[in-house]
């Protein structure tokens, strides 16, 4: 099958076609840049807001000396979730140190391998 060749006119709609949608593409983008920027901005803030004091169980990364917390991975008012989020996080990172955690009652700990023990 052979094509046949644009007319002109042909030619010149297609072009405005493809204007127009170039337009309308670079409209949604710069409402979607709008809306990304501002999200980034809320989590470059410091004072983020603080999750709920009210949950039960909490997921967290510790430093080595185990004196400063580092992250918040995740916090649950069921078990089986929390659980589920922290063998995940250890899993993931398992060079870290990971606390599962309710309230301040320790429910888990996850320690990494020392060297010897270390296959990694």
């Amino acid at each position: 099958m052979t094509e046949r060749p644009l007319a002109e006119p042909d030619a010149i709609a297609l072009i405005r076609e493809l204007r127009a949608f170039c337009a309308k593409l670079a409209q949604q983008w710069g409402a979607s840049d709008i809306e990304l920027r501002a999200l980034l901005r809320q989590l470059a803030d410091p004072h983020l807001p603080v999750p709920r004091g009210d949950y039960s169980f909490r997921v967290e990364q510790w430093d080595k000396s185990g004196e400063h917390l580092q992250w918040l991975v995740a916090v649950s008012d069921n078990l089986l979730v929390a659980r589920a989020a922290f063998e995940e996080a250890a899993r993931r990172h398992p060079r870290e140190h990971w606390l599962l955690r309710d309230g301040i009652r320790v429910v888990e700990r996850y320690e990494p391998a020392g060297p010897a023990g270390s296959e990694l």
